[in-house]
């Protein structure tokens, strides 16, 4: 499989080995060159036809953040940010970056961006940039992404659909994914609020599930169940929210009868 083209942009000098090093560890990258925009400009950054850039910025208000949109707008280019602080962070996600990324730059934090941006890019039509077409890059604020601040304090932006089930914790949710676990402060029902009603439900008081990614449902006495997900967990069905769950399941799934006796 080709390398996904990869260029480094005014990056922090504290930050910049850390991406050499992560970027040439993975074989599905290809560091092409390390840039400085004020030379190059955005016309010089496009003719390389990078498939990622990580762009350095002091804020998220500097010029990266232009830089960023006009390399998507173009169609070719994944962005990922990495700034002093998370201040502005929704500004950087507006201007269509896939991620955004604090300093000092955590190492896992910056595995699990580039680990999204090339499962995003593995994705694109093959051939499509070859053939002049523009490969859609989702905007930030499109309604079916979030962005959200979680405990630790970093900024997050995901899909929807890549929620598998959140739980209430405490005053907290904790949202889990198919490739990583994390917590936001917030109430179970003000996070359920921002969710699609099409594809998530309530299945127990602590409880909200993707429905696209319910595996089995295995009933059990009094009319609960044990629902099993595509990620192996589990979560309870208690019988208050049985009902929810078969409605929803009926109109995704375009059921005439329920799936449960």
């Amino acid at each position: 499989m080709t390398p996904i083209t990869t260029v480094i942009v005014d990056f922090p000098a504290t930050a910049l080995e850390l991406a050499r090093l992560e970027v040439r560890r993975d074989p599905a990258f290809s560091l092409i060159a390390e840039l400085d925009s004020a030379r190059t400009g955005v016309p010089g950054i496009r003719s390389l036809a990078p498939q990622l850039a990580l762009v350095g910025s002091v804020s998220a208000r500097s010029e990266a953040c232009r830089m960023v949109e006009e390399l998507a707008a173009g169609g070719q280019t994944l962005s990922i940010i990495v700034a002093t602080d998370g201040a502005n962070a929704a500004e950087a996600y507006a201007a269509g970056a896939l991620d955004y990324l604090r300093l000092p730059v955590d190492p896992q934090r910056l595995r699990r961006a580039l680990s999204r941006a090339k499962r995003r890019i593995r994705h694109t039509p093959r051939g499509a940039q070859s053939a002049g077409k523009k490969v859609s890059v989702p905007p930030a604020l499109d309604p079916r992404r979030l962005v959200l601040t979680t405990t630790d304090g970093d900024i997050r932006v995901f899909r929807m659909e890549d929620i598998e089930y959140c739980q209430a914790t405490a005053k907290h949710v904790r949202l889990h994914t198919l490739d990583v676990d994390f917590t936001v402060a917030c109430s179970l029902r003000t996070f359920e609020a921002r969710l699609d009603p099409r594809h998530f439900v309530r299945v127990h008081r602590s409880t909200v599930i993707n429905v696209t990614r319910l595996a089995e449902i295995k009933p059990r006495a009094y009319g609960d169940c044990v629902l099993h997900l595509e990620s192996g967990d589990t979560v309870m069905l208690s019988r208050r929210y049985r009902h929810r769950l078969l409605t929803l399941l009926a109109t995704v799934h375009h059921l005439k009868d329920s799936p449960l006796p």
